[in-house]
């Protein structure tokens, strides 16, 4: 079995799919020549570095099958299929199994490779039973200061401190390891590089704990760096935060 990576950017993304069409350049008519109807195939958005699948060739690799698609600037195209409709993985999922050449993955996937794109996709769509209650239970209804909605005050007081000190951070972003456990908290390092990773661990009851641990395991088991708050820490982030942060952020004024 043989699949291939066929690329876009944001703008032509849309039109890949409201056309059912990927393309390529000129240049890769030979690659995309090579495709069979049945094929399976993915399409890599080399600006949101995001990979979409799983889709299934519905046509032979031709060219210009449509003339007027892309204002015939990728004239080796292939028809396609939506096959298994997951959302989108990162390149971070997956560039452990997929060569890239700088932006680019490669475009031509053996068996394995496409039956390891395919795990990753499944797995990708599914959180634990402990994280699918909690986000049930506690929904993202706080309001922070810089727009982001969260979970809990005191994940808003967290949210609202950093916002305050000028840290770059975001929300709720899923972890760079394939299982599907995503953070409370992420900045960016200074060298650009990684994240470092914050956890406010706000409830003391059997499940929230069974939750905690799972998550933690994971942080070890991949080398990430980990910031952990508890509630009692909340009244003195001014004091907490500058220490914990301190061996990441060496260049911040009053580190």
């Amino acid at each position: 079995m043989i699949g291939y990576i066929f690329r876009c950017t944001n703008s032509t993304e849309d039109e890949c799919f409201e056309r059912m069409l990927f393309g390529e350049v000129p240049k890769s008519k030979e690659i995309v020549d090579k495709v069979k109807k049945g094929d399976t195939l993915f399409l890599y958005n080399v600006t949101s570095i995001r990979l979409y699948g799983v889709f299934r060739a519905d046509s032979d690799g031709g060219y210009n099958i449509n003339p007027e698609a892309w204002n015939g600037r990728f004239p080796a195209q292939v028809k396609i299929i939506w096959m298994n409709k997951y959302k989108p993985i990162t390149r971070r999922d997956f560039e452990n199994i997929i060569k890239f050449n700088w932006r680019y993955p490669q475009p031509i996937l053996n068996e394995d490779q496409i039956r390891s794109l395919e795990k990753i996709f499944k797995n990708s769509q599914r959180l634990p039973q402990t994280e699918s209650t909690f986000r049930q239970r506690f929904p993202a209804t706080h309001l922070a200061i810089d727009g982001h909605l969260v979970r809990s005050l005191g994940e808003l007081n967290i949210d609202n401190w950093l916002f305050s000190q000028e840290f770059c951070h975001g929300y709720e972003r899923k972890l760079p390891v394939q299982e599907n456990i995503y953070c409370d908290f992420y900045i960016p390092l200074e060298d650009k590089k990684g994240y470092v990773y914050i956890e406010y661990w706000g409830r003391e009851d059997e499940k929230y704990q069974e939750r905690k641990q799972q998550k933690i395991a994971i942080y070890e088991k991949h080398n990430l760096q980990l910031i952990e708050l508890m509630p009692e820490n909340l009244e003195n982030l001014d004091e907490i935060m500058p220490q914990k942060l301190r061996r990441y952020f060496k260049n911040k004024k009053y580190f």
